[in-house]
C-alpha cells in the first residue's frame, strides 16, 4: 500500500452546516496540534478553508453544492499565501504568520 488518500476538507453527512463545519473542524485541529495559534489565526484559517471550498463551487448556503468535487488540501496553503501576498487583504499579516509557520503543509503532509 502506498498510503491512504484522505482529505481533511471532506464533507460528512453529519456536517449539517456543510463547509462551515469543515472549516471549524480543520481550524480546531490545527489549534490542538499547534497551541500557539491564536484567535485571529484560527479565524483566518476558517476563512481560507471556506474560500477554497467556494473556489470549487461548494457554498455554505447551497447543500446541493456540497457534493461537488473537493479541493485538494494543498489549496489551503496556496490560499493563505495568496492572502499574505495581497497588499489589500485585511488579514495579510495574520495569513502570512499562519502560512510561514508551515502549520498547514505539515499537519496532513
Amino acid at each position: 500500500m502506498e498510503g491512504v488518500a484522505i482529505n481533511p476538507l471532506q464533507l460528512f453527512p453529519a456536517d449539517i452546516h456543510g463547509p462551515v463545519n469543515v472549516a471549524q473542524r480543520v481550524a480546531d485541529t490545527f489549534q490542538r496540534v499547534y497551541p500557539q495559534i491564536g484567535v485571529q489565526q484560527h479565524a483566518i484559517l476558517r476563512q481560507a478553508i471556506l474560500d477554497v471550498m467556494i473556489d470549487e463551487g461548494i457554498t455554505p448556503d447551497s447543500p446541493e453544492s456540497w457534493h461537488h468535487p473537493l479541493p485538494a488540501f494543498a489549496a489551503l496553503q496556496r490560499k493563505l499565501h495568496a492572502y499574505a501576498e495581497n497588499p489589500g487583504h485585511p488579514q495579510r499579516r495574520m495569513a502570512s504568520s499562519v502560512a510561514s509557520h508551515g502549520e498547514v503543509k505539515n499537519v496532513y503532509a
